[in-house]
């Protein structure tokens, strides 16, 4: 895979085909509590966390490409 622009800014794109459940890359990830992830909203990093845990009330910002 390899990161590049594209018409909808930049992007992660497949420079082969992969199998359906082929792990691509494995990240380390910075969980946030529930506590912090009601505060993320309000900072830089709005963009960049995913939702996480059962509940989807906290989150997560993934460290891979």
């Amino acid at each position: 895979m390899e990161v590049k622009e594209s018409k909808y800014g930049r992007g992660v794109f497949a420079t082969r085909n992969y199998i359906a459940g082929e792990v691509i890359e494995v990240s380390p990830v910075i969980e946030l509590s529930a506590e912090d992830t009601a505060q993320i909203d309000k900072t830089l990093l709005y963009d960049y966390y995913f939702g996480w845990g059962e509940d989807g009330d906290r989150a997560a910002i993934a460290l891979g490409n």
